[in-house]
């Protein structure tokens, strides 16, 4: 889906996962925009809510990786990285 996304224009490709942004990555030369979606009944944040998430997205080779960075409840506190 990557590939046909860049050959029909796409400057960028949204990911979910590690495990997609580095087929993402292998597939196409565009920047890779990741987040990993966590909801939990226990807290309100779901983008990208913990460091381990974080990590694991850079190590897959994301590009950017989007977080919520809204002062609601999350299972960490969100402190500067």
């Amino acid at each position: 889906m990557a590939t046909a996304a860049v050959q029909r224009g796409a400057k960028g490709i949204r990911a979910n996962s590690p495990m997609d942004v580095s087929a993402i990555k292998e597939a196409v030369n565009v920047p890779v925009i990741c987040l990993m979606e966590d909801r939990n009944p226990e807290y309100v944040a779901y983008i990208t809510t913990t460091h381990k998430q974080i990590d694991d997205l850079a190590a897959a080779g994301a590009d950017l990786i989007a977080i919520d960075s809204t002062r609601v409840s999350r299972p960490v506190p969100l402190n500067p990285y």
